[in-house]
């Protein structure tokens, strides 16, 4: 009974970590699959969307257009921004 006992909580022990490594493994899965549709949309929208293809060259490589001149500002600490409501620009509360 006792040589039972041991076999079957071994048995049990190793089928809960299976269970474990199979729910981490669904969700990596899930992720992933997500991940592919995302980059699959982006993809389709690059092949047949020239405004995206655009936006994309402007935001990701920094292109400009031959007369256009782009100038950059580092963002400033969310506490000095400016809030803007109704059209009107105040400083933001501290």
């Amino acid at each position: 009974m006792v040589v039972f006992g041991i076999f079957f909580f071994q048995t049990y022990q190793e089928y809960a970590q299976l269970r474990r490594i199979e729910s981490e493994s669904r969700e990596r899965l899930t992720r992933a699959e997500r991940r592919l549709r995302d980059q699959e949309r982006i993809l389709q929208r690059l092949r047949t969307d020239p405004e995206f293809v655009e936006k994309v060259i402007r935001q990701q490589l920094r292109y400009a257009k031959p007369d256009e001149l782009i100038f950059r500002f580092e963002d400033l600490p969310s506490y000095s921004r400016p809030e803007i409501r109704g059209g009107i620009i105040t400083p933001r509360a501290r």
